[in-house]
């Protein structure tokens, strides 16, 4: 997405959340926590590239992203670039934990602008991911939460 598009974009909704789901009065304290996976702190690059518009600005770029967090279903990516709601990104996913990397489809469902940044945080559930892929993606969650619950219980 070029400069132009970005800002105009941007302009054309003010800074804040912005869910696909969302009912258009629906504040952020009134919307409830839809996840059915367990989401797990995840601070590691992905790699996005735009797919679905053929011939679009940016098609063929790929973008460093840092996730937040993941699920089995999807994750919070804090990204340089605004990907509207309903863009569809190929997600390239590489852990230590795997040899090879994960890859699926998301959709950003949410957008929000960070705090005096030019930077947007996304929120991508993953719509299309092989079996093995998913498979992986369900072992290195699973991994995580192990690891994050033998840290806790070290600490107590």
């Amino acid at each position: 997405m070029g400069f132009g598009q970005k800002q105009a974009l941007a302009l054309a909704e003010p800074a804040g959340r912005y869910d696909a789901s969302d009912s258009p009065g629906a504040s952020p304290g009134q919307r409830r926590d839809q996840r059915r996976h367990q989401r797990l702190s995840y601070r590691d690059p992905v790699q996005a590239r735009l797919i679905g518009l053929p011939g679009a600005m940016g098609a063929t770029q790929l973008w460093a992203l840092l996730a937040h967090d993941l699920s089995e279903t999807g994750s919070m990516l804090s990204s340089p670039e605004l990907f509207p709601v309903h863009s569809r990104l190929l997600l390239v996913i590489s852990p230590a934990e795997v040899s090879e990397p994960i890859r699926v489809v998301g959709r950003v469902i949410w957008v929000a602008r960070e705090d005096l940044q030019e930077r947007y945080q996304l929120g991508v559930h993953f719509e299309e991911a092989s079996d093995l892929a998913r498979v992986r993606l369900q072992q290195l969650v699973a991994k995580r939460a192990r690891s994050a619950a033998g840290a806790r219980s070290d600490r107590d």
